[in-house]
């Protein structure tokens, strides 16, 4: 088949983005298309890309300053810990970390078993309480043949012999009918146990699941015990706390009977009297006293016969209100009684009891100045006071007992770090001591029980009471004076400032109340432990060992922790209500962590702050009695035990040595 061949037509190249019209084969446009034609594929030339800008060298941007210290929002606690060795513990370790958990756990249970027991107690002591004032109770006994309310067992109606009316149905019982129902009820409770407990054993026989498991087969069938798994505690139902402590209550009772002391058989408590008779007394009619009960001497004219007690009728309900600016007050009374004479239906009038009053002039105190004296025991009163005391001494302790031993003890003890007398189980050296001092040449010899040792112990602890009891009447008169009489917050305001770090009980100078250090208007406070509270007591302290022998000082550290503690107990007593509210003795178990403290601060002190409280309780001593006392306090002291016992005595009586 021959090729036909066609002419190829030439067309121009189309330029990048122009277009190029078509033509017809004249070489003309056509008059009219419809659409242009598509390029073919073989035709199509691709437009050019548009030329970019060749990046040049990027600008390196400004890098704040970087702090030296990491971030603490994101910080990371432990960064090497990933790569940590994870810890191990020995075995020895285990060991004591196990004894430690168990030990603990021993403490919680038996702290767990003090609480048990002591709610046990309290529970019985209440219970014993109640039952007191249950049996001191009149209870109402009701007559033979009368219903007894409650009762469930052995009813049989009958019809009481009653005077009035024989026709009433009551119940009749007796206490065998109870003891059989309840021994009835006893038995069948047991039955019903042991039924339950057999047909529980009987559904455990076939329970295939309680069975141990058994060896595998080829060899002994040998049981194998179950391996023992953790049993969770089974969780706490209603009652439970009940049942433990009634159980702890029964334990209680036990050990109280072993030990023999119930407190119903070894101290049987006293009845409870009540303040007025009344009928819950067994003795309430033998208490009662009736005035006037036959007939009134004087008959009441004010009131017709047969008027109502009370003065109202039912007639004067829509009656007007009386004219009067005071309405009648009735003032008497009927006496109902259970005897078998009828009393007189007429009211009695009581007449009030006169009661004389003597009325007694009351000194005012001066505001703003305490008016307690707080003079020392003297030696005519300590003299009658201990008389029976220095009786029961040696002979040769009796003379100077009251006037030089006591004040050479209270003087060791006021200069002692601590109030008490020595260290636990050295008395009787420190008593040897003093009776050294005091009487020289003496061969006495001081043992415990001796009647020297148990006079100085019992003076110990009253000089300890007197400072108690001084402290907490100087605070008592400071706030009944004008100034704080009747005025509760003011009290609690200047209780709570007194005791400040930096109050009045202190300093003699204290720092502006409610002003902190750096306040505009803070002053520091000065002249530590010479205050008026501190100086009235100790002045009245070193006055009473002004006849001394021993040589201790004049720095009474004891004393003044002392003091202080009782200012401090003192004022606490009024902060919470504004009144006074005791707060316990003032022993050693409750205040001798405050005594401790005002110690360490008295032993801080330089020896010239011990000069001006020195100079200060004597000046006031001088004030109080007008005697002279010396600038010099080591004089004060030891006046009279200059002279050495060696120097000879001449005979010239205005010349001693």
């Amino acid at each position: 088949m021959a090729r036909q061949t066609t002419k190829k037509t030439t067309k121009p190249k189309a330029k990048a983005g122009k277009v190029v019209p078509q033509t017809g084969s004249d070489g003309h446009a056509p008059d009219s298309s419809p659409l242009p034609a598509l390029p073919s594929d073989d035709d199509f030339v691709p437009p050019e890309s548009p030329k970019l800008k060749a990046k040049g060298k990027a600008k390196a941007k400004a890098i704040p300053p970087r702090s030296p210290l990491p971030g603490r929002a994101k910080r990371v606690v432990d960064p090497g810990k990933p790569d940590q060795p994870r810890s191990k513990r020995s075995s020895e370790q285990v060991d004591a970390a196990n004894e430690e958990l168990a030990a603990l756990k021993a403490e919680v249970a038996r702290l767990h078993a003090e609480r048990l027991e002591t709610l046990a107690e309290m529970e019985l002591d209440d219970e014993a309480a109640a039952q007191a004032i249950d049996t001191s109770t009149v209870r109402f006994r009701p007559s033979a043949g009368a219903p007894i309310i409650g009762a469930t067992f052995g009813r049989r109606e009958l019809y009481c012999d009653d005077p009035n009316d024989s026709d009433i149905p009551c119940l009749e019982f007796d206490d065998e009918d109870f003891d059989a129902a309840a021994e009835a009820d006893e038995r069948i409770r047991r039955a019903l146990k042991a039924e339950k407990a057999a047909r529980k054993r009987k559904e455990d026989k076939y329970n295939l699941s309680k069975l141990p498991p058994l060896a595998p087969l080829g060899f002994a069938l040998v049981a194998v015990p179950a391996p023992v798994a953790k049993v969770k505690p089974p969780p706490r139902k209603r009652g439970d706390a009940r049942a433990i402590v009634d159980e702890a209550k029964q334990k209680v009772l036990s050990k109280r009977a072993l030990s023999g002391d119930d407190s119903d058989d070894a101290q049987p408590q006293k009845k409870i009297k009540p303040a007025f008779p009344s009928g819950v007394v067994k003795d309430w009619r033998s208490r009662v006293t009736v005035l006037g009960a036959a007939r009134p001497n004087k008959v009441d004219t004010k009131r017709p016969s047969g008027f109502p007690i009370g003065g109202l009728t039912f007639d004067d309900v829509d009656a007007d209100r009386p004219s009067g600016s005071k309405a009648e007050v009735n003032n008497t009374i009927e006496i109902l009684t259970d005897s078998d004479e009828d009393p007189d239906e007429t009211p009695t009038k009581l007449k009030a009891p006169t009661v004389t009053v003597k009325k007694e002039k009351v000194s005012k105190p001066i505001p703003g100045r305490m008016t307690l004296n707080l003079r020392s025991d003297s030696s005519n009163d300590a003299v009658s006071a201990f008389g029976a005391e220095v009786s029961g001494l040696p002979e040769f302790a009796r003379s100077a007992w009251v006037n030089v031993f006591l004040p050479t003890l209270h003087h060791y003890l006021g200069t002692r770090e601590g109030w008490d007398l020595c260290m636990l189980g050295e008395e009787v050296p420190t008593v040897q001591q003093l009776v050294d001092i005091v009487y020289v040449g003496t061969t006495y010899k001081v043992k415990k029980g001796c009647p020297i040792y148990s006079s100085t112990i019992s003076r110990v602890q009253d000089k300890r009471h007197w400072i108690g009891s001084t402290t907490s009447k100087v605070v008592d008169v400071l706030f009944t004076s004008t100034d704080y009489n009747d005025k509760p917050n003011k009290i609690m305001k200047f209780a709570k400032y007194a005791i400040e770090a930096e109050g009045p009980a202190w300093y003699e100078v204290p720092a502006p109340r409610g002003l902190m250090p750096g306040d505009d208007g803070y002053s520091a406070p000065t002249g530590l432990f010479r205050s008026k509270f501190v100086l009235d007591p100790l002045a009245a302290y070193v006055k009473c060992i002004k006849q001394s022998k021993g040589d201790f000082g004049n720095k009474f550290v004891g004393a003044i922790a002392l003091i202080c503690t009782g200012y401090e107990r003192a004022f606490n007593q009024y902060i919470s209500t504004g009144v006074k509210t005791l707060n316990g003795s003032f022993s050693k178990a409750r205040v001798g962590h405050y005594v401790l403290g005002w110690t360490r601060d008295a032993m801080r002190l330089e020896d010239f702050r011990w000069r001006k409280i020195n100079a200060a309780c004597f000046a006031q001593i001088q004030a109080e009695d007008g005697q002279l006392m010396s600038a010099s306090t080591s004089m004060n002291l030891n006046r009279g035990a200059m002279a050495l016992g060696s120097s000879p005595a001449k005979d010239d009586e205005n010349d001693m040595y």
